[in-house]
């Protein structure tokens, strides 16, 4: 499954948004899981950061560099909520 997100606007604020809400009697908290990792830009070279979301044990995604916009394939695994293997590729 492929994601693209088109801002890191839209990731800054779902790692910032730690809150409760209430439904009826139901209470749900809503927690992100999401770690900053920095990496090397297989493109442009510069060290760059990006979000990950550590909830989820194994993810393949599509993100784009915030310094030179090109298509980044990202695949990692977290276990425990920590990143144990990270990979960025170019998209041929």
């Amino acid at each position: 499954q492929t994601v693209h997100h088109e801002s890191a606007t839209f990731l800054s604020r779902i790692y910032h948004d730690r809150r409760h809400q209430t439904k009826d009697k139901d209470q749900v908290t809503l927690t992100q899981a999401l770690v900053e990792h920095r990496f090397i830009c297989p493109y442009c070279w510069e060290s760059i950061t990006m979000l990950l979301d550590v909830s989820v044990e194994d993810q393949r995604y599509v993100e784009d560099c915030e310094v030179c916009c090109n298509p980044i394939g990202l695949r990692f695994r977290a276990v425990n909520g920590e990143v144990v293997e990270f990979d960025a590729e170019q998209i041929p």
